[in-house]
């Protein structure tokens, strides 16, 4: 299964448009997916979606992903995920989960973010932060190390991209 969805997210990359007739929520869903296992080392993972586009990335993983289980508080949660605008700022009880965005600025905003993955030209670009993850003794696969980067490297501007 891993080998599948790497290969969709290569021709993805390869080729810049949806593989097989997948659209791009689809590929998304998938790809969250992969990131979450690995990142975890779980098979299936809980994770709480805040923000103000929760309702629609909640609609997609529930229709795309199989081991992305969905759960209503952070104590229950192995991964926050962060989709959109969070008002009000991050719960206090969150404080010690792992963040994952699907907006770039978070990894400036929250020291907790530890990675995002977002669109940006109509391309999927992955960011993980290596300082974040280590810290956290979170440790991927090599394959990984493409998306990689140093916090200190990075600038609000530099959009990254896979």
């Amino acid at each position: 299964m891993r080998k599948v969805l790497l290969g969709l997210l290569v021709a993805l990359l390869a080729f810049g448009a949806p593989v097989g007739g997948k659209s791009p929520e689809e590929l998304e869903a998938r790809i969250l997916e992969k990131i979450f296992t690995d990142l975890l080392g779980k098979e299936r993972v809980r994770v709480l979606i805040l923000g103000d586009k929760e309702r629609t990335v909640s609609k997609r993983l529930r229709r795309f992903s199989e081991k992305i289980d969905q759960v209503g508080s952070c104590e229950d949660a192995d991964l926050v995920l962060l989709a959109g605008r969070l008002k009000g700022g991050l719960p206090e009880v969150c404080g010690d989960k792992p963040l994952f965005s699907l907006r770039r600025e978070d990894v400036f905003k929250f020291e907790s973010c530890v990675g995002a993955f977002y669109w940006k030209k109509g391309r999927p670009n992955i960011l993980l932060i290596r300082e974040r993850l280590e810290e956290r003794k979170l440790y991927l696969p090599p394959e990984y190390n493409r998306y990689m980067e140093s916090f200190r490297g990075l600038s609000l501007r530099s959009g990254g991209g896979l």
